[in-house]
């Protein structure tokens, strides 16, 4: 993405890479509530001017840095503000599940949970009148991120030539964790993992 933009823009690779979430994000988080409170939730467009401004009470640190982790951050926010504005937006949803797929293509952690949550809420959309669609779309969530985080995992395991799931007892690797918090300067005992 930042090589394309080097080659769309002409611009530093180090610009890009200093300013690309910073300034998408001051851009589109505003822009993304605006609407999603006007036209989603049918609030007032004055307090739908004002409400962008809490933004500015949150330190979004991981908007700072241009990784592909927080740029899907950046990405999952839009998608969460825009949602509720698919009742009222007719092409808004095709949209967000191309965002939603962007998503996916960039870092799949958080694509993929992404993904299925624009889905489980389109579809509890599409079957609101239903009894049963109340129940649905958060089953849908729950078990579609439960069986895919786990396999995108195992997939990874697979990749990198080990096996896909490795059950072991975690309290075998316990020292691993606790040595995290381990002050390096007064503990006598090897850090494991320095």
């Amino acid at each position: 993405l930042i090589v394309a933009l080097k080659h769309l823009t002409g611009l530093s690779i180090a610009t890009i890479d200093k300013w690309l979430v910073p300034v998408f994000a001051s851009i589109s988080f505003p822009l993304s509530a605006y609407y999603g409170l006007k036209l989603g939730w049918q609030v007032s467009d004055r307090l739908s001017k004002i409400a962008p401004l809490l933004f500015l009470v949150f330190p979004f640190l991981s908007i700072t840095f241009t990784v592909p982790h927080n740029i899907n951050v950046v990405i999952f926010i839009i998608i969460s503000l825009l949602l509720p504005a698919t009742n009222h937006v007719k092409h808004l949803a095709s949209v967000l599940i191309s965002l939603s797929l962007l998503s996916v293509l960039i870092h799949p952690l958080l694509g993929v949970p992404t993904l299925f949550l624009t889905i489980s809420y389109l579809l509890y959309n599409k079957t609101k009148g239903y009894r049963i669609s109340k129940y649905l779309s958060p089953i849908f969530l729950f078990f579609c991120i439960a069986l895919a985080l786990p396999a995108l995992f195992g997939i990874y395991n697979l990749q990198q030539g080990i096996d896909p799931f490795q059950f072991t007892d975690p309290l075998n690797r316990l020292i691993y964790f606790t040595s995290l918090f381990a002050d390096p300067f007064r503990q006598p005992h090897q850090i494991p993992f320095i």
